[in-house]
């Protein structure tokens, strides 16, 4: 993904788990969290599950009508805001802005189509719904995919991961 966006982004406008970590510490009262009690990991998994869904921010607070998952979805348009006036990326909108610009650049998609003959995912039940997404804009039309997996050792669920994706993988292709 960072490949893909070379030209949008450098090493310091990605964020670490760790300066992710601070720069929301950091900017808790701008993005409303100031006056409530969240647990960090908590509080990213439910910002990357959004993004790796690609849900517009702005849906996702109109979605929910819960009074504290409505203060985590605000808190999310915000940070989302912020990275954006920032020019910063976390792990989850690397992935969701090379999406974007292989479905809405055809050049670019085509470059990269035509850069591998085959493609090999290992441990692909471990992938996101994004990742999968991408994957398969760039094994089009040719779909010439391996996968390797074990649906018995998906281990990135608290990530993301979509058990799903490999399930459905021969049905897909």
């Amino acid at each position: 993904c960072r490949k893909l966006l070379e030209n949008r982004i450098n090493e310091h406008s990605i964020l670490s788990e760790t300066e992710r970590y601070f720069f929301v510490r950091k900017n808790l009262e701008n993005l409303g969290l100031d006056s409530i009690k969240f647990q960090y990991d908590k509080l990213f998994a439910f910002y990357d599950t959004a993004t790796e869904n690609d849900v517009h921010p702005q849906e996702l607070v109109n979605a929910i009508s819960d009074e504290k998952q409505k203060i985590l979805a605000l808190s999310y348009l915000k940070y989302r805001e912020l990275l954006d006036k920032l020019g910063k990326f976390d792990y989850a909108k690397l992935q969701q802005e090379a999406f974007h610009l292989l479905r809405r650049d055809n050049a670019t998609c085509s470059r990269w189509q035509n850069t591998f003959q085959y493609i090999l995912v290992d441990e692909y039940q471990d992938t996101n719904p994004i990742q999968d997404a991408i994957i398969r804009l760039i094994v089009s039309p040719k779909n010439r995919i391996t996968v390797v997996g074990d649906e018995n050792q998906s281990i990135y669920g608290f990530r993301g991961a979509s058990l799903e994706n490999f399930r459905r993988f021969d049905r897909k292709y």
